[in-house]
């Protein structure tokens, strides 16, 4: 406990803040907190203080009982469920910059990723089951709506309007909608593959804040082109148009799953 309660001695000059102060008086008492309500509303104080330290007058002060700290091991089982003290001193420790984020221990420095990795945990079975979803959803919706898959008639719906002679679609619609049709299956085949290549890297890269920021750009691409695709396809019939906005609002969820906490 003594050895717990010995400050941290600043460099010849330095004179120690307040904040500095009370993080020495304060990790002897989160120490011996009597209850848990107490240990957390101590730890949560002694976080923000923590995490004030780069901010303060006496960046000298302030490195050198962060790195006391830290090297005593004096934090452990101190801070909150969501951020541990030695987490926070880390973070205080590398946002007071050269030189002190160069002194930072290796250790610390792998604790504070694993932390952020676990932070930042990936939903990737959500996206895998919205992925599974989609390609169900649009497997039924071209299943059903194959028999009628073709462009709106009135002649359908309107017998009389036969007596009336519209005139026939210009040929470059007609071509349009052959087109359409002709590509349906080669669209929502690359529209799987895009969800799958997008998925893969989120499992991949997604740990990491950047690579997770990535990931979410890429389902939002995929949304918004997909939507766009589904109105191009709308000449050639509801139930395409249908089948490739399906895999629109996955990738829209998917992205939205990936939203940074």
């Amino acid at each position: 406990m003594g050895e717990l309660q010995r400050t941290a001695q600043a460099p010849a000059g330095a004179e120690e803040s307040p904040a500095t102060e009370r993080i020495k008086a304060l990790v002897p008492r989160a120490l011996s907190a009597s209850s848990a309500e107490e240990g957390a509303r101590l730890g949560d104080d002694l976080n923000a203080l923590l995490l004030r330290l780069p901010l303060e007058p006496e960046r000298d002060a302030s490195a050198a009982l962060l790195r006391r700290l830290l090297d005593d091991g004096a934090l452990v089982g101190l801070g909150t469920e969501k951020m541990p003290a030695s987490i926070a001193a880390t973070k205080a420790l590398l946002d007071l910059g050269y030189p002190s984020a160069l002194e930072v221990d290796p250790q610390h420095l792998e604790a504070l990723r694993r932390w952020e990795r676990e932070r930042t945990g990936l939903p990737w079975l959500t996206i895998l089951v919205t992925l599974f979803l989609v390609v169900i959803a649009q497997v039924a919706v071209v299943t059903l709506g194959a028999p009628v898959n073709r462009p709106f008639d009135p002649m359908m719906y309107h017998p009389d309007a036969v007596a009336l002679q519209l005139p026939p679609e210009p040929r470059w619609f007609t071509g349009y909608v052959g087109l359409v049709k002709d590509t349906s299956l080669n669209v929502l085949g690359l529209q799987f593959l895009a969800g799958a290549t997008a998925f893969l890297f989120t499992v991949a890269a997604g740990h990491w804040r950047k690579g997770r920021v990535l990931a979410r750009r890429a389902f939002l691409s995929l949304s918004v082109l997909g939507g766009l695709v589904a109105l191009l396809q709308l000449p050639a019939g509801p139930w395409l148009s249908f089948a490739t906005f399906i895999a629109a609002v996955g990738a829209f969820i998917s992205a939205a799953r990936l939203k940074a906490p």
